[in-house]
């Protein structure tokens, strides 16, 4: 059993390191690296310049670990790798850059792993029921517990990156009320049977921490702060969300689509607040490599 893992999360808009051994986190970074760029289109293909950009990306973050001497690295990709047509190819270009190979999780691997490092945040477990909420720039996973039980997990093809592709005609502008309206009642259709409401809410991924960035908040994010907040970054271009709200190029052009998804959540579920947490995706596959 290794004592200290590396993970690479390659997400269809940033790719996530975390080294950890049993005692947490030992170290964190991420690449706004976007290998989901085209991922509304049909045939959706990696193209080689998107490749090259997260080869250097995988290669920096991988050198991040290396003062950590993990026992074990693995890397992972979620929606935007498992949607590429040439999938193998990158994954293939990967291990031979790096020397380690790519498990393509799927939907539902992604939704319990995501589920599975949830339940290791101690802010989160508390509660005896809740609904987790993870949004990446692919899809949106959805995961109800019940008593430390996981009832129903399911990944969606709601990403940040995906539904800004889809519905938003020009995100460098300013953005229309009517684009906004449309993605929100996008996702309020496709999880019009899942069973949130009543409970607390908790959510991760880089909407809800740039969110909080912003806000200036701690962990939880009142529903009112964020449709204010998305008024704002709505009524003006990527620039102006840069320069005015520090935002990252590769979040700010997908901002508002990421809080139009979170409202449109929250609104499903009645509910005033969400839980951030940064325990996902990444915490899961570390905690089964340490306890497995």
């Amino acid at each position: 059993m290794p004592k200290t893992v590396s993970i690479i999360d390659i997400g269809s808009n940033s790719i996530k390191l975390l080294v950890a051994n049993k005692s947490g986190s030992l170290k964190e970074d991420f690449r706004g690296a976007r290998i989901g760029e085209g991922i509304s289109e049909k045939n959706f293909i990696i193209k080689e310049d998107v490749i090259q950009r997260n080869i250097t990306a995988i290669t920096e973050l991988l050198n991040e670990a290396k003062p950590y001497h993990p026992d074990l690295t693995i890397i992972t990709g979620t929606s935007a790798v498992r949607d590429a047509l040439n999938r193998e190819e990158f994954c293939k270009r990967v291990e031979q850059s790096t020397g380690f190979p790519v498990k393509i999780l799927s939907g539902e691997e992604e939704a319990l792993t995501i589920a599975r490092g949830v339940a290791t945040d101690p802010h989160v477990n508390i509660y005896d029921e809740f609904c987790h909420f993870d949004i990446g720039g692919g899809s949106l996973e959805c995961i109800h517990y019940k008593k430390g039980n996981i009832l129903l997990a399911i990944s969606l093809p709601l990403g940040i990156v995906r539904l800004t592709e889809k519905f938003i005609s020009d995100p460098t502008q300013p953005v229309p009320l009517s684009e906004i309206q449309t993605i929100m009642q996008a996702v309020d259709q496709s999880v019009h049977d899942f069973p949130i409401k009543g409970i607390p809410l908790i959510g991760s991924g880089g909407g809800f921490s740039e969110a909080k960035k912003i806000l200036k908040k701690n962990s939880v994010l009142q529903v009112s702060d964020l449709e204010e907040l998305l008024g704002k970054l709505s009524s003006i271009g990527m620039q102006e969300r840069m320069s005015q709200y520090n935002i990252p190029a590769f979040r700010a052009d997908v901002m508002p689509t990421a809080l139009a998804i979170i409202i449109a959540l929250a609104n499903k579920a009645n509910a005033k607040e969400i839980i951030h947490s940064r325990f996902s995706l990444r915490f899961g596959l570390a905690a089964q490599a340490l306890n497995d």
